[in-house]
């Protein structure tokens, strides 16, 4: 082999950056270094690699470590944009037996014509399968408590709510559509719902955004494409076009891959004196896998806001033999006005 041959292969090698310079003090010591004592037998010689061969093996190994470097850039845009998403989805794996546990702050702002109105709450859920407790509290811009509600779902989907005044029902997913999603909506949850969304790919990416003043890739919640429907005589029409829903995105931490939060605007009547918007953020504070514990598990199954008796003394019992009710039937009345339930 030619010297001007080996010349061009260094130069090929795509490793040659990435050589730095070898330190004196480090080439000394090694220098001065004892040799070890010779083999009493003679090693048998190894092969050593063809040029060809041992630069494509450094090629290889070079690509690897640039491709996992954690110092080296995600991409927000382009085809690598969901690669945040992708890190935020295996980062809220949890195993079938481990309860999910969030923790979030909530905002909620209407703009109308006539004024501004802004309620602030938190959300604190737990999953498992479709096992779920989710509380939530609703606060005006003064302190005052507007709205608590407690929902415990068992592992048959039935949703028992208890709200800030003892108010005490259960939904069943038979009750009506609308009770089967909202159901549905309560068992997800945020993360749930965030890697559902991720898997059918419904999160384009947003481009950068700030969100809880960190740096964030947003992730847009795109609609469903609507199926066609097949008629009783065999004939395919096209669906009908959904109405214009509210904007929804997800929001992953440009550094760390961790999911943030999420918005929600809805908007009427366009842009005009009669406009109004309703603007939903859910910012994410905590995100845990706990061990399905006795004490875990009961946390999970049990509500945290007491019920209590009416005004009249009353208990609101379970709907039964309805398809769509706001208001339980009333049983057992007779007791002290807001006195708190066992059990």
């Amino acid at each position: 082999m030619t010297r001007d041959h080996d010349r061009r292969l260094a130069a090929a090698d795509p490793a040659r950056d990435l050589r730095p310079a070898p330190s004196e003090e480090l080439l000394a010591r090694l220098l001065t270094r004892p040799r070890p004592p010779a083999p009493t037998r003679r090693a048998r010689r190894r092969p050593l690699l063809r040029p060809a061969l041992a630069l494509a093996l450094v090629a290889a190994i070079v690509a690897v470590v640039l491709a996992t470097s954690p110092s080296g850039p995600v991409r927000t845009s382009g085809p690598g944009a969901l690669a945040l998403a992708a890190q935020a989805y295996a980062r809220t794996a949890a195993a079938p037996d481990e309860i999910v546990h969030t923790v979030a702050t909530i905002e909620r702002v209407g703009s109308t014509g006539s004024g501004r109105t802004v309620e602030t709450g938190s959300i604190e859920e737990w999953h498992r399968g479709a096992e779920t407790q989710r509380i939530e509290r609703y606060y005006a811009a003064d302190g005052r408590l507007l709205t608590a509600l407690d929902h415990v779902i068992d592992a048959d989907g039935v949703m028992r709510q208890v709200d800030q005044d003892g108010g005490y029902r259960i939904v069943r997913t038979s009750d009506n559509e609308d009770a089967a999603n909202a159901i549905a909506t309560q068992q997800a949850g945020f993360v749930e719902q965030f890697r559902r969304l991720y898997e059918r790919g419904q999160l384009d990416p947003g481009g950068d955004a700030s969100f809880a003043g960190r740096p964030a890739q947003r992730y847009v919640v795109s609609a469903e494409q609507n199926t066609p429907k097949i008629v009783s005589d065999g004939r395919t029409v096209d669906a009908p076009p959904s109405m214009a829903g509210p904007e929804q995105a997800f929001y992953v931490d440009r550094e760390t891959g961790e999911p943030l939060g999420f918005t929600s605007v809805m908007r009427v009547n366009g842009s005009g004196p009669a406009a109004s918007e309703l603007r939903y953020v859910e910012t994410v504070t905590k995100i845990e896998r706990l061990a399905p514990t006795p004490q875990n598990l009961e946390r999970l199954r049990t509500m945290i806001l007491p019920r209590r008796r009416d005004a009249e003394g009353c208990i609101r019992g379970p709907v039964s033999g309805a398809r769509s009710s706001d208001t339980a039937t009333k049983r057992d009345c007779g007791g002290t006005p807001g006195a708190a339930i066992d059990g």
